[in-house]
């Protein structure tokens, strides 16, 4: 093998790799954005949360049925 066609095949590989990882920069960019725009949603949702459901001093109580966890019935 010569040394151009071993340097050619370098080359190529190095360009790949090179492509590859910024593609997984962009990608983990766009993920980054993500999660930035999902943690906004939920601080939203939590904000409205407290708005129309104000804390109380009462202790929240479950509805009977759930108290006890979820049963089986014997058909």
């Amino acid at each position: 093998m010569s040394d151009q066609a071993f340097l050619a095949r370098l080359a190529a590989a190095v360009q790949a790799s090179h492509e590859a990882t910024m593609h997984l920069q962009q990608l983990a960019s766009e993920l980054v954005d993500h999660t930035v725009r999902m943690r906004a949603f939920t601080d939203k949702l939590h904000v409205m949360k407290q708005e129309l459901m104000p804390p109380s001093d009462e202790p929240m109580v479950l509805p009977r049925v759930l108290q006890n966890g979820p049963t089986v019935r014997e058909r």
